[in-house]
């Protein structure tokens, strides 16, 4: 999803931002490695890479010269950060999470998890303030299917019963891959039959909007329009759309209701860092093209295809001209809470590096970072 993409920019302006500033970690560089999730196999592989040499699937072995791994920025999705926690948790490495946070059972209790997102049980608490101020009292509940969307409607549940709000139905949405249309259309028609029939306050809590674009987009296909209905939707899920979602009208979207997460509105020098940054001089960005052929639908001229009839990427195109639903310029609340969580771990080195142990002589030089340890920046 393109829009996502900024994520990767706020960490690198976050991290440009600290190493110019020499009032915070004067005598250190941060740096970074992002790594993509293919399911949890590589997720594994990928956390277990942090402990290698570069280039080298080593883990453990050192040879004098390597980077010093402080910290970790979790996934956007639950369930990835826990798989990353199962190895982090080992080395007693921090995770910082800007997702919804995991399921936590019994024999991970322990893991060193900080949430940068507020507890999703506020937004229960919210969701039900929301629908007493209106007087909906007969409202329908639709989830993702896994541990999280589990955890949500039980807190919500309880909370409905606090007020005698009632539930019509409540229904589950399976992930379903993209290249099974055909399911995803299925399960959609199920809904939107239940939809039709009975609530009109409708409580969505997903990550993604577009289960919820393509059954709003379903009319255009003949459906009946199910009129008067109003979404209620978490902060989990923005606003965006997929490539082939780029002539969707939004209309169907407006009016409905949603949380936010907390974002600035000051980081003005961050939309400044977006419009002036030479994005294809950054060589070591791996996803630049991948988000600049998605956003822009070009090509670049090495792959072009004439038979796909797309126009060829210049690299002059402009970030500012892109619909909101693909990027924005201002920055977006999970990619605050990513920044939020980079000057957290600064400033928890910063503290750490400040204490007056840590200027006693050690092997003959004062210490320094390379002598410190990540589970020393959560003391």
């Amino acid at each position: 999803m393109t829009k996502n993409y900024q994520h990767v920019l706020a960490l690198a302006y976050a991290v440009k931002e600290i190493n110019a500033n020499n009032k915070i970690l004067p005598n250190c560089t941060l740096g970074f490695n992002i790594y993509d999730r293919y399911g949890a196999s590589w997720t594994y592989y990928a956390t277990m890479k942090l402990f290698s040499l570069q280039k080298t699937f080593i883990p453990n072995y050192t040879n004098g010269i390597q980077t010093n791994l402080i910290s970790v920025i979790g996934a956007l999705y639950p369930e990835t950060s826990l798989h990353m926690a199962n190895i982090l948790g080992l080395y007693k490495i921090p995770q910082f999470m800007y997702g919804s946070a995991p399921v936590i059972h019994d024999n991970t209790e322990n893991l060193p998890f900080y949430q940068m997102v507020p507890n999703e049980n506020y937004q229960a608490k919210g969701i039900a303030q929301l629908l007493l101020h209106f007087k909906w009292t007969w409202v329908g509940v639709i989830s993702k299917d896994n541990e999280n969307g589990e955890r949500f409607v039980q807190t919500l549940l309880a909370q409905f019963a606090l007020y005698d709000i009632c539930v019509a139905f409540i229904k589950r949405i399976k992930t379903i891959n993209t290249w099974e249309g055909y399911k995803i259309v299925l399960s959609l028609l199920h809904i939107y039959d239940l939809i039709h029939r009975n609530a009109n306050i409708l409580v969505i809590y997903e990550d993604h909007i577009l289960y919820l674009r393509t059954l709003l987009y379903l009319p255009e296909f003949g459906v009946k329009e199910p009129r008067g209905k109003v979404w209620l939707m978490t902060a989990q899920m923005e606003l965006m759309a997929l490539s082939f979602q780029r002539s969707w009208d939004i209309q169907s979207i407006h009016g409905a209701l949603s949380f936010t997460i907390h974002s600035s509105n000051e980081l003005s020098a961050f939309q400044y860092f977006l419009q002036t940054r030479n994005h294809f001089l950054t060589k070591e960005d791996g996803f630049l093209k991948d988000f600049w052929k998605e956003a822009f639908d070009c090509e670049f001229s090495h792959s072009f295809d004439s038979k796909k009839a797309v126009s060829i990427c210049t690299g002059a195109e402009k970030l500012e001209d892109l619909p909101g639903t693909f990027f924005e310029m201002s920055m977006t609340g999970h990619s605050y809470s990513i920044y939020n969580a980079i000057y957290a771990v600064a400033h928890a080195l910063h503290a750490m590096l400040a204490q007056p142990k840590q200027t006693r002589m050690m092997n003959g030089s004062k210490s320094n970072l390379q002598y410190q340890h990540a589970w020393q920046v959560m003391a």
